[in-house]
């Protein structure tokens, strides 16, 4: 039989734990989901960049700018029907906002954690058939915000 002390330590390494495995980047009991963004857009304005701005409840991840045939991406844990990362894009005056992921989808729209978001000088599109048009924007599901 375990005694009170034996059950407080293993319930405080379990929490140690998860909190270790969540700043190395390795998820303990959630799926990991990669998202990466692909510029894909036309070569004949190489100066207008493609500027991406992806952003959860938690964490801002700030503004990236991608050239002609470069990629970003970020990893992270998707706790299922709570994750949403949500993404503005911009290009040469068109503006687009996207809900990059949503952890609703489990693996409907992404390839076994490996979400790829490529934009094209029509829209964005994840390689399972979702396509956003320029100027589209998307209805969040409820109780999200995309944001300013």
């Amino acid at each position: 039989m375990f005694t009170k002390t034996t059950i407080s330590c293993l319930a405080l390494f379990f929490l140690l734990s998860t909190n270790l495995f969540h700043g190395a980047a390795i998820c303990f009991l959630y799926p990991k989901v990669h998202l990466t963004f692909y510029n894909h857009l036309p070569t004949k304005h190489p100066d207008r960049p493609l500027l991406v701005q992806c952003k959860s409840k938690d964490d801002n991840l700030g503004n990236h700018t991608l050239m002609h045939g470069q990629t970003w991406g970020f990893s992270f844990c998707s706790i299922p029907l709570k994750t949403l990362f949500t993404c503005k894009l911009h290009w040469s005056g068109r503006n687009m906002a996207i809900v990059a992921y949503d952890g609703s989808w489990v693996l409907k729209r992404c390839n076994w954690g490996k979400c790829t978001w490529t934009v094209t000088a029509s829209g964005a599109s994840l390689q399972h058939g979702e396509f956003h048009y320029w100027g589209q924007n998307p209805s969040p599901r409820s109780g999200s915000i995309l944001y300013n």
